[in-house]
């Protein structure tokens, strides 16, 4: 159910944003440079409440900030309607909008995932982030804002939130890692005596999946001191700029193709679709080799999207257009099913812990 949490969030907030260009252009007059300008303002929040969120989700856990994000997200949209300036529009889509999403799917459903499984984390993963790639919402809320224009279609759009993620959120998402109710990652059985405290069982889990599967977990101030953790702040900050570039601005620059807004928001999901099948390579490649390998997935899947990308800068016509969607597609989803499940098992390491991660002592 995270999953269909995962798919309407990503999908309404981030990949349909580059259909709101045209509607909000017809109305206010505002450029593309003014309204992209939202998205970034949604990245920055993003990158600066993504620190927040890590905090908070370790105290109150993952179903209490996808409710609270859910609830906060919905009500954004629904706050779309009374836009009628532009420092109002940053307000509610770049932050209010932005700052709900980023409570609710920033590394909360990730964070549940790793917790519940350690040999099938790969698989959950991937069946996650499958769900999230089933993209049928760009053209969904671009249909809205055809029929009933774009206030009315954020309306629904807001209460179509909190009916979908609200109470799956409840239903569906464990507060908790799996020791505080007994049970042990991937259901694994192990015998308790009755009574046993919540820190014994803890203890008792990091301990079974240290001798099962070779993991054990770092505390903050151990991954804070590899080379490892800025090597992947790195990366993700430079893949983080790459991104929002092509969902933001991908809808419109299709229309100066010639696409109608529909077609340009199905190619976008299209985008999407394409990386099922590599996610599914992707989290089932790192389920089954070492994690010293797994890099070569990372580098393959950056090829990939350099190779879309050239195709889609030197594009005159649809066929190079739909070689981009294809390339690009493999290798973002490529990317996308392995560096979940790969920050999880990269800090919870098969011991011993190379000497190179470490930071020279001073």
């Amino acid at each position: 159910m995270g999953g269909v949490i995962g798919l309407w969030g990503w999908g309404s907030w981030v990949y349909s944003f580059g259909a709101l260009f045209a509607p909000l252009q017809n109305t206010f007059g505002w450029n593309r440079a003014e309204l992209a300008t939202a998205g970034s303002l949604r990245r920055v929040e993003g990158g600066l409440g993504g620190l927040a969120t890590g905090w908070f989700t370790d105290k109150f856990g993952p179903r209490v900030m996808c409710i609270v994000g859910s609830f906060v997200a919905g009500l954004g949209y629904i706050l779309m309607y009374f836009v009628s300036s532009l420092w109002s529009f940053y307000l509610i889509y770049g932050v209010i909008v932005a700052l709900g999403w980023t409570f609710s799917l920033t590394g909360n459903l990730d964070k549940a995932i790793a917790e519940w499984f350690v040999k099938r984390r790969g698989l959950a993963t991937g069946i996650y982030r499958v769900i999230v790639a089933l993209q049928v919402v760009p053209p969904f809320i671009t249909l809205l804002m055809s029929a009933y224009g774009w206030r009315i279609a954020y309306v629904i759009t807001g209460l179509l939130t909190w009916s979908i993620c609200l109470p799956l959120a409840w239903l569906f998402i464990k507060p908790k890692r799996p020791e505080f109710y007994g049970l042990m990652p991937d259901g694994d059985d192990i015998n308790v005596e009755d009574g046993t405290g919540r820190d014994s069982m803890i203890k008792i889990g990091q301990e079974l999946v240290a001798s099962k599967y070779g993991e054990v977990e770092f505390t903050l101030r151990q991954a804070i001191r590899t080379r490892l953790f800025l090597v992947m702040i790195t990366y993700g900050a430079v893949q983080g700029f790459l991104w929002p570039i092509i969902s933001v601005h991908l809808i419109p620059y299709l229309t100066d193709f010639g696409m109608s807004d529909v077609a340009a928001a199905t190619t976008l999901s299209l985008l999407v679709l394409m990386g099922i099948p590599s996610r599914i390579i992707g989290v089932a490649l790192t389920d089954r080799i070492s994690i010293y390998k797994q890099k070569y997935i990372i580098l393959l899947s950056a090829f990939a999207r350099a190779l879309g990308l050239f195709f889609l800068t030197v594009a005159t016509d649809l066929v190079n257009i739909y070689l981009f969607v294809m390339i690009y597609g493999l290798g973002n989803g490529l990317n996308i099913g392995a560096w979940g499940p790969l920050r999880a098992r990269f800090f919870l390491y098969e011991k011993p812990m190379p000497q190179s991660w470490a930071y020279p002592q001073c």
